[in-house]
């Protein structure tokens, strides 16, 4: 996946149709068969309103649903360099991202806007990848 291109408006309301779509597929508890816990409409109000502050050059993320009731935003480049970001019922950002060798991870609550320490993950995978 290449991380170069702008990111277009386009993008971002397809990655939102997808993240509203876990809501229909994940909505419910047990979705997995294996007690996972159903998407709260908060999440994934939460997780519409994070696409809006990806910044412009990072590429279209794969979105995923977890049992945990997550919506998860993974861009993998290769087994050295990826970044995830998630979010969850507990309104908390979580991150955790490897850039050939160095590690970053944490969590912060969302208040409205995209945590500092998960802009400067963003920042490293563009720097990382355009070495």
């Amino acid at each position: 996946m290449a991380l170069t291109h702008m990111y277009l408006d386009t993008e971002r309301a397809s990655l939102k149709r997808v993240v509203h779509g876990l809501l229909k597929d994940a909505g419910t508890e047990d979705w997995d068969g294996e007690g996972a816990l159903a998407f709260a409409p908060e999440t994934v109000a939460i997780a519409q309103k994070l696409i809006d502050e990806f910044p412009p050059l990072v590429g279209k993320p794969d979105v995923n649903a977890t049992p945990h009731g997550e919506v998860d935003f993974d861009w993998v480049i290769d087994r050295d360099l990826m970044f995830t970001v998630s979010v969850g019922p507990s309104k908390e950002i979580a991150f955790a991202g490897l850039f050939h060798g160095a590690r970053l991870n944490g969590c912060e609550l969302w208040n409205g806007t995209l945590p500092q320490f998960v802009n400067y993950g963003f920042e490293r995978l563009l720097e990382t990848q355009n070495l």
